[in-house]
């Protein structure tokens, strides 16, 4: 082997042996053979050095494809495409379902657009020794590209489309009207993974320690994460089927796609079934062990519900990828958990291509993604205090960010660290956005602390008056959209506001009063007349409701569907520029006031007890009991009235309880009862605790016991 690979390397030194070199002629590359004589030599270097790489075809389209026909010898590509001049085509839309299979070479069509999320994806399909083609035209502005519209502005000269084809020019290309030809650098071989009866050496080291686990340790929890091609899955599926004879496995994930390669593993017979996350939550019955793929792909309320049913859990999700999840996910959901826990075990080394792969090491590199090199669940920063005047807050054009590839790495890592789900398609809109406006918190030349903003409304009276009647959605104006909608305030849209996407703070100096600063500098802007009002429409999570409280941030809104990846109920607030604005926010106040009781007990029955907790400390209102309810209500704390005929009342008498800044003097247990069953109406099988009642009659006696001590 190391004789072939060496004489191939002979063969390709007479061509290039790395990016600066070229082959160069005169001659119109399609009217010889010498473009192919090259596609040849690139087929049988990549196979040699089992490197994977990114060719780029640039011209008119007819030129791109008349370049493909070269490549069929390497059997059938995948063809990713929105064009219909393909036999055989993937839309982009579809490419999703495709996770799990591998191809030696796939075509990206850039004609077709420019979807940068789809683009990563498409990467992570090409196996060892393989390519992707992309085709794309010679002017950028050629592009009818969906994928760089925010809100009603396309962007012709798109600034991050730039960047990657720039970056491509390490790998290799062919250009219309020009007589080079780029040849990637072949000089490394990838070394690959060695198989022992269908596993490599980490795989089989990872399943001794899942059955030490499952057989032998006290924790319920076992964490297996991994950067993409590491055979993460594979493993589960070995695992699920070296122990389904000894307890009953469930495995689950966002789609049944996603565990496409788990199944794989599985024998004709295996007692493996696939349940999907609602389903299993609806059953609400007890797991032996639940394997969860992807888990990061779930939302957060829906994992706690899930852990809640497996005896034995196996959490699995890919860090450091494209899915911008993972490493969020191992921030928000497992470093909330006590360590004593969970066991977290990593696969390191790639399966479907190998190490020090081209292709790897250039997404890593342009896109900013994570190297392989171990995660760590918790962190062990050190906290560091700063004063107000250490740290600088300051505007930066996306001119300047986007020619700053140092600064343009440090606030999207930042923004990666910080939130649940940032993508690469995120990363374009830092750079080709100039709607989105970012400010920065800069401490001794460092970034640690970034907040987007976005600019809506501004609309006419006709148009704001069809978004109010749901007849027109402009892109990119959600906040706008929302409050004139949903919340009804039909002649909202007509006003111009700012809405924050995101702010985050490096976590060693978080709780220090840098994301007030950063807003405090929106809020500058606001008061400069710019803008009519600020807000922001996120998802509800009670442990960081408090800050937009103390941030002076009114709750105007609680939508009736909740956030795709949280899960949680989404919620607008507001803070006033203008004294119209403040008056429409006392009248969506009074609203939620009015309907709450009614919101409770139909849509937002589902929301977990602290997030109604937090959301009625945010609203911080007061009913008032009239006579008859306080005699109801002393009937049912101390007699035998019922609680269907009580409920109305105890509904207006718990939420008074509820919004008092400081906490009513119960057990978590006894808040949540209240929450559950007063105010949410639940069935005493959905309780959180139901397992503490033996019956209706004990549940309505602790029920009576509470109200009467809060009542006294």
């Amino acid at each position: 082997a190391s004789i072939s690979i060496c004489c191939c390397f002979v063969m390709l030194n007479s061509l290039v042996m790395n990016p600066q070199n070229s082959i160069n002629s005169s001659e119109n590359l399609l009217q010889t053979d010498r473009v192919f004589e090259f596609y040849a030599k690139l087929e049988e270097s990549l196979e040699c050095s089992r490197q994977r790489v990114i060719l780029h075809i640039q011209g008119e389209r007819a030129f791109c494809l008349e370049h493909l026909p070269a490549f069929k010898q390497w059997g059938q590509p995948l063809i990713i495409s929105n064009q219909t001049d393909f036999a055989q085509n993937i839309p982009f839309s579809k490419v999703e379902t495709l996770l799990g299979t591998e191809c030696d070479y796939l075509i990206y069509d850039l004609f077709s657009g420019f979807n940068i999320d789809v683009f990563c994806l498409c990467c992570g399909l090409v196996k060892a020794g393989g390519m992707l083609i992309m085709i794309s035209p010679e002017n950028m502005r050629d592009i009818d590209d969906p994928y760089g519209v925010w809100q009603t502005h396309r962007t012709f000269d798109s600034r991050f489309t730039g960047y990657v084809l720039e970056q491509l020019k390490t790998m290799g290309s062919v250009r219309q009207g020009s007589a080079e030809i780029n040849m990637p650098d072949f000089s490394q071989l990838a070394v690959l993974a060695t198989f022992k009866n269908h596993k490599t050496d980490e795989q089989t080291v990872m399943l001794e320690d899942m059955h030490a686990w499952f057989n032998q340790s006290a924790q319920p929890v076992f964490l297996l994460t991994a950067h993409r091609g590491r055979g993460k899955s594979t493993v589960l599926g070995f695992f699920a089927q070296e122990i389904q004879h000894e307890t009953n496995i469930i495995v689950t994930a966002a789609s049944r796609n996603q565990v496409t390669i788990l199944l794989k593993q599985l024998n004709e017979n295996a007692c493996v079934q696939f349940l999907a996350p609602d389903e299993l939550i609806r059953r609400n019955e007890p797991i032996d062990c639940l394997i969860i793929d992807e888990a990061a792909m779930l939302p957060l309320s829906m994992l706690d519900q899930l852990m809640c049913l497996g005896k034995k859990t196996v959490l699995a999700t890919t860090t450091g990828g494209y899915e911008g999840t993972g490493q969020g996910f191992l921030l928000k959901f497992i470093a909330a958990m006590d360590k004593k826990l969970y066991m977290h075990r990593q696969l390191l080394a790639p399966v479907r291509w190998g190490l020090n792969d081209k292709l790897e090491e250039w997404m890593n590199r342009v896109l900013f993604f994570s190297s392989a090199e171990p995660i760590g669940v918790a962190s062990n920063l050190t906290k560091e205090a700063l004063a107000k005047d250490e740290v600088k807050i300051l505007g930066i054009s996306k001119q300047k960010l986007s020619s700053d590839i140092g600064l343009l790495k440090s606030v999207y890592g930042l923004l990666v660290s910080a939130h649940y789900r940032t993508r690469p398609s995120d990363l374009r809109q830092l750079m080709d956005d100039d709607n989105q406006r970012v400010i920065l918190a800069i401490h001794d030349q460092q970034v640690i602390g970034v907040l987007l903003l976005n600019q809506e409304g501004g609309f006419d009276q006709e148009l704001s008056q069809d978004i109010s009647l749901g007849k027109r959605r402009p892109k990119g104006h959600l906040l706008s959209q929302m409050i004139a909608a949903q919340a009804g305030v039909k002649n909202f849209a007509t006003y111009r506001g700012l809405r924050i996407q995101r702010v985050a703070v490096m976590e060693q100096y978080r709780l220090q009063g840098i994301g007030r600063q950063l807003i405090d500098e929106a809020r500058e802007l606001i008061n400069a007349n710019e803008y009519d009002y600020l807000g922001s429409s996120f998802a509800l999570d009670h442990t960081l409701s408090h800050f937009w409280k103390e941030i002076d941030f009114k709750l105007v809104h609680v939508a009736s569907g909740k956030g795709k990846s949280s899960g949680r109920q989404t919620v607008a607030v507001l803070f006033a520029g203008r004294p119209e604005i403040i008056e429409i926010i006392k009248v969506l106040q009074q609203k939620m006031k009015d309907y709450l009781t009614v919101w409770l007990l139909s849509y937002c029955n589902s929301m977990c007890w602290q997030d109604v907790q937090a959301l009625i400390q945010m609203m911080n209102v007061r009913y008032t009991l009239s006579q008859q309810d306080e005699d109801e209500i002393t009937a049912f704390a101390t007699g035998y009235r019922g609680f269907e005929l009580t409920q109305a009342s105890l509904q207006k008498f718990i939420l008074n309880q509820l919004h008092k800044d400081q906490p009513i003097n119960l057990a978590e247990v006894d808040i949540t009862l209240l929450i559950e069953k007063i105010l949410l109406n639940r069935s005493s099988h959905q309780l959180s605790h139901a397992n503490r009642y033996s019956g209706r009659k004990e549940l309505l006696q602790q029920l009576r016991l509470i109200i009467k001590s809060l009542n006294e």
